[in-house]
């Protein structure tokens, strides 16, 4: 399925929730601050877009609350979408698509979050570098031809949501 020939481009870019708790800050160097992230994806195959929500939230290893949340909205027009629907109504876009859209979430978080926290006590915490396929591959390994359950529908709301294998594994006959 993978179409060399895919256009795409960001129709919009918006910053849609950011808490910052700066009491919860301790000045010891010895605390080390995790970086997490978090995904949803959408698409509107009327109108060829996909939204990406990208979470980014910052806590101490050994304590559960969290010091900063932000989430981005990242909204991309991809040409003829419907072309990535499997017969089982998955949306498995090319690596270096669902790559792409990764990438670009992650740098516009990136720089978002730093506006965000500037003048903070957490303005020094920045969002790593990182290689966007192997986030992409994290969030979306059945995109990557890897055997994923796939929930269709939302797996958390609605617990009677039907799930998918994806990329099954082709049984072959041993000798």
């Amino acid at each position: 399925m993978e179409n060399e020939n895919v256009f795409f481009g960001v129709k919009r870019v918006k910053d849609i929730y950011f808490a910052i708790n700066e009491q919860l800050y301790v000045p010891d160097p010895t605390k080390i601050v995790k970086v997490e992230l978090g995904e949803r994806i959408g698409f509107n195959l009327e109108f060829n877009l996909v939204n990406f929500i990208l979470r980014i939230f910052f806590h101490y290893v050994e304590e559960p609350e969290i010091l900063v949340d932000f989430q981005v909205e990242n909204i991309f027009e991809v040409s003829n979408l419907i072309q990535f629907r499997n017969k089982d109504e998955i949306m498995i876009l090319p690596p270096k698509l669902i790559t792409s859209i990764v990438g670009l979430s992650l740098s516009h978080g990136r720089a978002l979050l730093l506006k965000n926290t500037s003048g903070t006590r957490w303005q020094e915490i920045v969002l790593p570098v990182t290689n966007p396929e192997d986030v992409a591959k994290y969030f979306y390994p059945y995109m990557f031809n890897v055997e994923t359950v796939v929930f269709k529908g939302d797996k958390d709301v609605n617990p009677k949501s039907e799930s998918v294998v994806v990329n099954k594994k082709k049984k072959t006959a041993k000798r």
